[in-house]
């Protein structure tokens, strides 16, 4: 019996323009842990406005600085994987924490290694545009992250000008804890940090 395969006729159906391809596409990098980033993008952006795609960067708990800093590496082949036959109209790190601790022109630089030319955001980035937007000179801080993990947020936004005047963290070393926080936690925690004395506060986590 001859069992070779062999290969059958077949119609391949016109190609017919799919829904929402004018759409502006969106590379999204999201940790290999976050079990919430794709939801709070649709829900923020709204797929009837963009098109997001999203790809995923090794990484593994606790939330330290060092296991921050050790994403550096991975971010150009996480980026590189994001439909690389589409034109991005922006690329995005969704860690706030490893933007700081990696530093946002190096997550710039490992992006353009690979999507040379998409403009680059980060959390950190984007809240800092938008506490100046704001006119922000005095802000409070309320993070999820250890001690260690928060210490860096701080010393990142007085190196942009801003005094922090407040900071607060809830000392969680499981992204999937911080995932998992009950909202009353985090409004208690952010009302106890509003004072006269800051202009905005600033809550850190993607």
């Amino acid at each position: 019996m001859d069992t070779a395969p062999r290969a059958l006729p077949f119609t391949i159906k016109p190609r017919v323009r799919a829904p929402n391809t004018d759409l502006p596409r969106l590379g999204l990098i999201a940790l290999a842990t976050d079990l919430t980033v794709e939801r709070d993008a649709a829900r923020l952006i709204g797929w009837s406005e963009a098109i997001v795609h999203v790809s995923r960067i090794r990484f593994e708990n606790p939330t330290t600085p060092e296991n921050l800093n050790a994403m550096a590496p991975g971010l150009a082949a996480a980026a590189s994987l994001l439909a690389p036959r589409a034109d991005l109209a922006a690329l995005a790190f969704a860690c706030t924490a490893a933007s700081v601790t990696i530093r946002n022109e190096v997550v710039a630089e490992a992006f353009a290694s690979v999507r040379p030319g998409v403009p680059v955001v980060t959390p950190s980035s984007a809240g800092l545009a938008a506490l100046n937007a704001l006119g922000a000179s005095r802000i409070a801080l309320l993070t999820p992250y250890l001690p260690e993990t928060t210490a860096p947020m701080v010393a990142y936004f007085e190196a942009n000008g801003l005094a922090v005047a407040k900071a607060a963290c809830f000392g969680l070393a499981d992204d999937r804890d911080m995932a998992r926080l009950e909202r009353d936690s985090i409004v208690e925690a952010a009302v106890s940090l509003d004072a006269a004395e800051v202009d905005a506060l600033f809550l850190s986590c993607t």
